[in-house]
């Protein structure tokens, strides 16, 4: 490669990071505005506060352990799916055994929370004290190569 194809390449290439980066900023992804609801309680615990990418074919997999002594526990949620119109990421929150049932594609028996996600949720559930719940974002079946998330997750309890 000569100097001025390198130099061409070089320049080709930051015109498109640069371009990228402001296409970013300007698409306003990751959101500043998803908001909690409002729940109250005495501990609050994060589970999930950031932006995440899933591949098609994958999913992740949040564990949320429940303290024994929490009262009033629940999961307070804001999550948003960035993409192309009609993606869709299903979310599953499962207690321990359904979880290993779904690992294992067989039917679930107990499923708190099952979703398909397109457009901005909200939501809140109870869970019970001293038991380990696992939030699931599910993009296994996905058709586009990448989806972004945004999720704000927390559990929050009383003792």
């Amino acid at each position: 490669m000569t100097r001025n194809s390198r130099a061409k390449y070089i320049g080709v290439a930051g015109f498109a990071l640069v371009s990228a980066i402001i296409a970013y900023v300007l698409s306003g992804w990751p959101p500043n505005d998803c908001r909690l609801p409002r729940v109250d309680g005495e501990y609050n615990q994060t589970i999930l506060g950031a932006a995440v990418n899933l591949n098609a074919g994958e999913y992740q997999v949040h564990e949320i352990d429940v303290p024994q002594n929490a009262v009033n526990a629940k999961i307070t949620a804001c999550i948003l799916v960035g993409g192309a119109t009609g993606s869709e990421v299903r979310m599953m929150l499962l207690n321990q055994e359904s979880y290993a049932e779904w690992q294992q594609n067989q039917s679930v028996s107990h499923v708190v929370i099952d979703r398909n996600l397109s457009r901005p949720t909200n939501w809140i559930t109870n869970l019970k004290s001293g038991e380990v719940f696992y939030l699931v974002f599910d993009n296994k079946f996905g058709s586009l190569p990448s989806k972004p998330i945004y999720a704000n997750i927390e559990l929050v309890y009383d003792k």
